[in-house]
């Protein structure tokens, strides 16, 4: 039986930990990581598979890059897709392929090559333009962040191409930017806290993590991995009460550093010695990308098909894997129920068709006009196809089934002026 892979290089978890996605060669997954982890839905689409997807916690937007090596669309071309009304309603392509991109409630930060694109979600225009002529491999993924505390409120955090920094833009002014006294060119991921008052930055070669604060410039505390050699960060996050600094490495390890200072009030403790981590686990060798809930729980999305959520506790450093779920396999079932359903929708249609046979003594009766009418629609549908993404024709069953259905409720019969005549003259008599 033929399955779909699943791409082995990316996943996205949502900023408040409680969803993530997973892209393969039919389409997109959704999963809810919630009390138990459960799979929410999938999107399957027709002539293309995705490589990435993007989303947010409170928003039905999705966007999308197709699979270039099973589509007819290029790695430079992204989708919108609103899942609400199950259609593409913006699409944009590029010079190059795109690397990676970040999203807010309001725009959509898109890398290329040696160029950075803000695209504003409610015009579907590109508003801001970045362009590295150098091509000096600022712009890479993980090379930008984007916080977003309020609908029109937010900072982005990108390498500078005049100074050797790292430049915050806030776009709630837009000619308020400042950098970090950070090399730019040494540092090879970034990542601003959930309220957007820090930032931590990862070296080049992976030893050292330094956490800095946003409004007092200068500010900042260092993390150090204790290892000697470089090494290869998959994926760092803040939890919600910032007393966490969670970084997990290319080779499976995960570090914890406790942040010193006030975080209720985001003040940072500047510190005169590096901190080390309070706590180490060990993984199986893996690409991952990994986020805190509100509860408090570290989630860890593993790419070989494994998510993990984590209870963590400071005060004594201790931490338990308190649930596991293998993503993989729910896709690989909900895939081979969709076999089977469709392999059976074909039987059914042959045995139609025999029974149909069997009584062809029957005239038929065409109707010309809805032959055209359904003509004229097919060739409809196949224009919109070269313009939008399509769902399968298996997943628009799918989905029409599993909407809720809303019960009627019956009108109550008003009475008529004859009815209430006679009521009067049964009261008189």
């Amino acid at each position: 039986m033929e399955t779909n892979t699943i791409n082995r290089d990316f996943a996205c978890i949502t900023n408040d930990g409680e969803f993530f996605v997973i892209s393969d060669e039919s389409g997109f997954h959704l999963f809810s990581t919630a009390k138990k982890f459960t799979r929410v839905f999938s999107r399957l689409f027709l002539s293309t598979g995705i490589s990435k997807v993007y989303c947010l916690e409170s928003s039905n937007l999705f966007v999308l890059i197709a699979d270039g090596n099973n589509s007819k669309y290029p790695l430079s071309k992204l989708f919108l897709w609103d899942d609400l009304h199950l259609k593409t309603v913006m699409e944009i392509e590029l010079k190059f392929p795109i690397r990676d991109i970040k999203m807010t409630l309001s725009h959509l930060f898109v890398v290329t090559l040696n160029e950075l694109y803000v695209i504003d979600l409610e015009t579907k225009q590109i508003t801001k333009r970045w362009c590295d002529n150098i091509s000096n491999k600022l712009f890479r993924a993980g090379a930008i962040d984007v916080t977003c505390n309020k609908k029109h409120d937010y900072c982005l955090a990108l390498p500078s191409l005049f100074r050797n920094d790292i430049l915050i833009h806030n776009f709630t002014k837009d000619s308020n930017s400042r950098g970090l006294e950070y090399d730019s060119s040494k540092y090879q991921g970034l990542k601003f806290n959930k309220q957007g008052k820090w930032i931590a930055v990862v070296s080049l070669d992976g030893c050292k993590t330094r956490v800095f604060s946003i409004k007092r410039k200068g500010l900042f505390q260092e993390f150090k991995t204790g290892r000697k050699k470089k090494i290869k960060i998959n994926s760092i996050a803040f939890s919600y009460d910032n007393k966490i600094l969670a970084v997990i490495y290319r080779n499976g390890i995960l570090q914890l550093f406790k942040i010193k200072g006030n975080p209720n009030n985001n003040d940072l403790a500047n510190t005169e010695k590096p901190i080390r981590c309070f706590l180490k686990m060990e993984f199986k060798k893996d690409k991952s990308v990994l986020d805190f809930n509100k509860n408090g729980d570290l989630i860890i999305v593993f790419l070989s098909g494994i998510v993990n959520k984590i209870s963590i506790d400071v005060e004594n450093k201790e931490a338990h894997i308190i649930q596991k779920f293998n993503y993989h396999e729910s896709i690989q079932s909900q895939q081979d129920q969709n076999n089977n359903e469709s392999t059976q929708s074909t039987v059914d249609n042959t045995n139609k068709k025999d029974n149909k046979n069997e009584d062809g003594n029957k005239d038929e009766i065409v109707d010309e006009d809805n032959s055209e009418k359904k003509n004229e629609d097919e060739d409809q549908e196949e224009e919109n196809s070269d313009y939008e993404l399509e769902l399968t024709k298996n997943d628009k069953e799918n989905v029409q089934k599993s909407k809720p259905k809303i019960k009627k409720k019956k009108k109550k019969k008003k009475k008529g002026k004859g009815e209430k005549r006679k009521k009067e003259n049964d009261n008189e008599d």
